[in-house]
């Protein structure tokens, strides 16, 4: 009965343990941030696109 305390002991412990906890939230944000950086750039990417097409066809008549 012994090794099933000190078992039990031991997941309390593991359980109650909250280091580590803060650096995995900041990862988690840092990758929302990242893919939102992303989809912004992406975003961007189409819109400029667009826009150097516009004004090399409204060169391309000259």
């Amino acid at each position: 009965m012994h090794v099933g305390n000190e078992m039990k002991a031991v997941w309390k412990r593991f359980l109650a343990d909250e280091t580590g906890v803060t650096a995995v939230e900041y990862g988690l944000i840092g990758g929302f941030v990242v893919g939102a950086a992303a989809l912004g750039a992406t975003a961007l990417s189409n819109s400029v696109e667009s826009l150097f097409s516009f004004v090399t066809s409204f060169f391309n008549r000259f």
